[in-house]
């Protein structure tokens, strides 16, 4: 082989690394690596990010997801276009010599431009809803319709008593696929769930479905002449994440990006693992993480753990809405509950829930709940109902509560009767 023909193979081996460096910098970003081969097997060089970035979302889904080789899985093409539109709109005259874009079966169209800096709408309220229906949800029946539904139900009452509200909904129902199953709809038309909505099966991607919950408030917001008072995203799960492609890390990082807003909120019930750990590592504030309640024995009745935890969720979300966070009531904890549950995740308050009376005449911050002095209380084994989320999650509290002879010891409750799901 000659010299030059040598040095044309390593300039055009340079080249090609060089034309996907891009696709492989917005892959990796949004945790998506493992797409990338594909991408360079079909030629989706750097000027294909340019028609990307430029291209419409219904259709470039379309490409990616549905008639393409690529078969990307929905969650993780809202991830990608979310990190593809970071990327600028101009390449070098060095890249345009790259592959062509493929021809799309509709024209190209303009990104909307969107204002920064909106109008506060002192009225408009957005709640999100992310409900698990994966394999192990099967144990609480129809208790996450029927809690949905009571939420749904509350919100509209919360309209009749104030005309001027404008109450939007968003629900997102995953298990190992994520689906959105009521889309940005107005408390008043809004329909209740149905029980086949929520069927359980499945594994868990709860990071997926956090972030396209995340993903698709940003794009509503987009459409608003003026921005929300409130978005509160209110995460149901009864289980560990198995089946996500979005870290935590990242997932972290944007949660706490959103509640920097001071107008995005986000709270987590969970099951079957330690809510308050589980949301603190995601980024949630640990005051407005909550335990409840999902094996069978839990979940007979009109006053089923679950419904119960829906039920103090939405009395939580009425407080957000008006102004305060405080987080959940003690009550609220020891309501969505077993037993069994309530020792084994030390289930606490961080604030008494004689504050409620009092909200109206509280001046205080959202963060004054987690810098209060506690005092130790000498003559009981009971923590004071005012913790702050570093008390919530001080390591040493939390492990003394998985302590199998405490639980055994407890002889309030029968441990065999709820430790089917556990």
């Amino acid at each position: 082989m000659s010299t030059n023909s040598t040095t044309n193979s390593t300039t055009n081996s340079t080249t090609n690394k060089m034309s996907f460096s891009k696709i492989k910098q917005i892959l990796d970003s949004s945790g998506l690596s493992t797409y990338y081969n594909q991408f360079v097997k079909l030629g989706y060089e750097n000027n294909s990010i340019n028609w990307m970035i430029k291209e419409d979302k219904k259709t470039l889904k379309k490409i990616l997801c549905d008639e393409g080789e690529i078969k990307m899985k929905e969650a993780h093409f809202y991830m990608f276009i979310s990190e593809l539109h970071k990327q600028p709109k101009t390449i070098t005259a060095e890249e345009m010599l790259s592959t062509p874009k493929p021809v799309l079966p509709v024209p190209l169209i303009k990104p909307t431009t969107v204002k920064l800096e909106k109008e506060v709408d002192e009225n408009k309220r957005v709640i999100i809803i992310i409900n698990d229906h994966s394999g192990s949800m099967g144990s609480v029946g129809n208790n996450t319709t029927l809690g949905s539904n009571e939420f749904i139900e509350k919100q509209r009452k919360n309209k009749e008593d104030n005309k001027d509200l404008d109450i939007t909904m968003h629900f997102i129902k995953f298990n190992d696929r994520i689906e959105v199953h009521r889309n940005f709809e107005d408390i008043n038309t809004i329909k209740l769930i149905r029980d086949d909505e929520l069927i359980a099966n499945g594994t868990t991607a709860l990071r997926d479905a956090i972030w396209k919950a995340i993903i698709d408030g940003e794009e509503y917001e987009k459409t608003l002449s003026k921005r929300p008072k409130t978005i509160m995203v209110i995460i149901q799960t009864d289980g560990v994440d198995n089946e996500s492609s979005i870290s935590q890390s990242k997932l972290k990082n944007m949660i706490e990006e959103k509640e920097k807003t001071g107008y995005w909120t986000f709270s987590l019930i969970g099951a079957n693992i330690d809510a308050v750990l589980t949301g603190s590592q995601f980024g949630l504030k640990a005051h407005n993480c909550m335990q409840y309640s999902s094996d069978y024995n839990s979940n007979k009745g009109p006053d089923s753990t679950t419904l119960q935890a829906f039920r103090s969720v939405s009395d939580y979300a009425d407080r957000v809405c008006s102004g305060y966070s405080r987080g959940f009531s003690q009550f609220e904890r020891d309501v969505s509950v077993n037993p069994y549950d309530h020792k084994k995740f030390n289930v606490q308050s961080t604030f008494n829930d004689n504050d409620l009376d009092n909200e109206d005449n509280d001046n205080t911050d959202d963060n004054s709940d987690d810098n209060i002095l506690l005092e130790e209380d000498n003559q009981t084994d009971n923590q004071t109902d005012n913790q702050t989320d570093n008390e919530l999650l001080n390591p040493l509290t939390r492990g003394t509560a998985y302590n199998n002879d405490n639980l055994q010891s407890n002889d309030l409750f029968d441990k065999d009767l709820y430790t089917s799901n556990i």
